[in-house]
């Protein structure tokens, strides 16, 4: 993840206030300021106003991890409450911003189908290099490989819930891969505009990859590292993901008007009942007119 300046913090509005829902926009790198402002935010939006759900578009290139951290654990206090964030990008979402929407609520991350998303490994900041020593450079490689496995194996594990099981992620890894495979054309003539043509669209092998990831690791230990070691070596890669890769992975769960979950055919459907058990859904409150007036002129924009 890349360092932002002070200066490059983003533009975070709330654009849009209804009954049962809001939406916050950011726009911009992620930055210590950013996250700081995000978190006041949902917590102003669910403690005080009661919202059940926000959605949040994210346009990044990235940002610090320590950020996304702090916003992470924000997320995560209210999804505990039993509060509902669904994020979705249309454009730009790199780096921790595309960690972000990983980190997501399982079955409401969506993208665009000419999103560009980008997943890779810790970066240094180029300012940093001036001020390096011999020494000081081993240790940073050593934190910089610490904070990608501990990254990974976070992600992991936060797909492993949001799906119920190590046996379900990896049973829908393998349904959405097998789909891929059989419907490679038709996905890919969806895919089709101005600026992607479905024409001459080899089948990609990260299709086997992932069919035989799964195949290979039965066992629930196993399929957990195994798939550890291979987002580790992707993410390696630095370069843009296909979003068909990224939704087999279970990183994503709709690309807008190509694909979701919903002409899966599962043998098993899966259904997290105890997810559902461990939080009862409440009835949304309706805002009153004051409170939503009130918001919006506290957040106008100077």
């Amino acid at each position: 993840m890349s360092t932002p300046t002070p200066d490059q913090d983003a533009t975070i509005v709330v654009s849009e206030l209804s009954a049962h829902s809001a939406t916050v926009e950011w726009s911009g790198d992620i930055g210590l300021g950013g996250a700081a402002k995000f978190t006041k935010i949902i917590d102003n939006l669910f403690g005080y106003y009661m919202y059940q759900k926000i959605n949040v578009i994210i346009e990044s290139p990235g940002g610090q991890i320590s950020a996304l951290d702090y916003m992470l654990r924000a997320v995560d206090r209210w999804k505990q409450r039993g509060r509902n964030i669904a994020v979705s990008s249309n454009f730009e979402c790199a780096s921790a911003a595309a960690l972000f929407l990983a980190f997501g609520q399982w079955g409401e991350r969506k993208v665009d189908k000419h999103t560009s998303v980008t997943f890779h490994s810790a970066r240094l900041d180029p300012r940093t290099f001036s001020e390096m020593t011999a020494l000081s450079s081993s240790y940073v490689a050593r934190k910089m490989v610490e904070t990608d496995a501990n990254v990974i194996a976070n992600l992991v594990l936060a797909l492993i819930k949001g799906a119920g099981s190590r046996q379900s992620l990896a049973r829908l890894m393998l349904k959405r891969a097998q789909y891929i495979d059989e419907n490679w054309k038709n996905l890919c003539f969806k895919m089709s505009s101005l600026s992607y043509s479905s024409s001459d669209q080899k089948k990609p092998a990260w299709i086997n990859e992932i069919i035989e990831l799964v195949s290979t690791n039965k066992d629930s230990k196993k399929f957990y590292i195994g798939f550890c070691q291979f987002l580790s070596k992707r993410f390696q890669l630095d370069t843009r993901m296909e979003l068909f890769e990224a939704y087999a992975l279970g990183l994503i769960d709709e690309i807008n008007e190509v694909v979701s979950d919903r002409p899966l055919n599962f043998e098993k459907p899966i259904v997290f009942i105890e997810k559902e058990k461990e939080v009862m859904p409440n009835i949304p409150r309706p805002v009153s007119r004051r409170k939503l007036d009130s918001f919006r002129e506290s957040n106008r924009p100077a």
